[in-house]
């Protein structure tokens, strides 16, 4: 978890001010909820928001039915960040390697097995990877003889994982002036789903001046 870059963290608001408040924003790495909570208490007035969007990318590969048989004992590689997965072209029984579909799915079952922290799927002649977690990520493909190859990656959704602070605080009866604490913590992550060692928090506070004026 880490501030956004010209986020304000030293701001000293009058209560039942308006618009005074810059939002606050943090970005969050592999947890796909995030909870704040506050001390004494959450300040009427101010919220926060998760905003939680994953990445899809797609990566197509060329070619055609036909076209299989001549790549047998080729390697296709699919790449996701700094892992690469292998699939070997074998058109021999058992694996029966005769579709563009089979190595497809040879590479799916690969990226299944080395357990990286995407969704994939087969989409007709294309694999479709979804980030977890709200994860950005690296894709792409290699080997084959023409004209089975893959092509470049696409993303078609980008990730999005952030939490906002904001509002405007309006506390009925405060007569002091009062420093509010907020914790975020992460949970589901991605690796340590939700171990309480792996957990991640963060404190920050927000101080609050009695508006004299209306009190």
């Amino acid at each position: 978890m880490n501030i956004q870059p010209g986020m304000d963290l030293g701001q000293i608001i009058c209560n039942n001010s308006v618009g005074a408040f810059q939002p606050i924003t943090y970005d969050i790495l592999n947890a796909s909820t995030v909870n704040v909570n506050w001390t004494p208490g959450r300040p009427n007035g101010i919220n926060h928001t998760h905003i939680f969007r994953n990445q899809i990318s797609t990566i197509n590969l060329g070619g055609a039915d036909g076209n299989v048989a001549a790549n047998n004992g080729q390697d296709f590689t699919i790449t996701i960040n700094s892992t690469t997965v292998t699939y070997t072209v074998n058109t021999a029984a058992p694996q029966n390697d005769n579709q563009v579909v089979d190595i497809l799915n040879g590479l799916r079952t690969q990226i299944i097995t080395a357990n990286l922290p995407v969704n994939a799927v087969v989409i007709g002649s294309s694999l479709r990877i979804t980030s977890i977690n709200g994860a950005e990520f690296t894709l792409s493909a290699g080997g084959g003889i023409a004209p089975l190859q893959f092509g470049a990656s696409n993303t078609t959704q980008t990730a999005t994982n952030t939490v906002s602070i904001f509002g405007d605080p309006a506390i009925p009866g405060l007569a002091v002036d009062t420093t509010y604490n907020f914790t975020i913590s992460t949970v589901n992550n991605v690796f340590g789903c939700n171990d309480l060692l792996l957990k991640y928090q963060l404190q920050d506070q927000l101080l609050l001046l009695w508006n004299q004026l209306l009190h």
